[in-house]
């Protein structure tokens, strides 16, 4: 799997288990994407979104969402976890500063992780990360591109990331 998931997963360790969610990230606009891969064990949701003709082994952009349930941790604490599995991972690796924000009134933080060479497909990997803290769960919203992205890409990934809202559960919110 990708640089990102691999990190997610090694997280899990960290996520004791609660009955419910507390809310969800708003759907993504993916035109000419499909569901390429969904998972969820009660701990983890995660979802990845590929454009149609590719598959989450072989893709060129993805999107992928997750929920760690009751992982209790702040955006900026899972985003350093973040960013050092990918300086780990991927020699060179390259962070964007952190921004740090509030998304529909939770903690939100967010940053750009450029992998000069994925070890795993000797591609370019460019991740764009969203953490949202719900009441009680983490919520990841990621774009990523294998190749080096364009000015058009970058828009569409911070557009991406930029719409996405924390939904609690039973909004009637709009995007929700």
């Amino acid at each position: 799997k990708t640089v990102q998931f691999a990190a997610a997963a090694l997280l899990l360790i960290a996520a004791p288990v609660l009955a419910n969610a507390d809310g969800r990230l708003s759907p993504a606009a993916l035109p000419d994407f499909v569901l390429g891969y969904e998972t969820n064990d009660g701990a983890l949701e995660f979802a990845e979104w590929v454009p149609k003709g590719e598959t989450v082994l072989a893709w060129t952009r993805t999107v992928t969402t997750m929920r760690f349930e009751s992982l209790r941790v702040t955006p900026q604490q899972f985003n350093q976890m973040m960013k050092d599995r990918l300086i780990k991972s991927c020699p060179g690796t390259t962070i964007s500063d952190e921004i740090v924000t509030e998304i529909d009134g939770r903690p939100a933080a967010r940053f750009r992780g450029d992998c000069p060479r994925n070890r795993a497909t000797g591609k370019p990997e460019v991740l764009f990360h969203l953490a949202i803290a719900g009441q009680n769960d983490l919520h990841i919203r990621q774009v990523a591109f294998r190749y080096q992205p364009g000015p058009d890409d970058v828009r569409w990934a911070d557009g991406v990331i930029g719409s996405t809202r924390w939904c609690a559960v039973g909004s009637k919110a709009k995007g929700c």
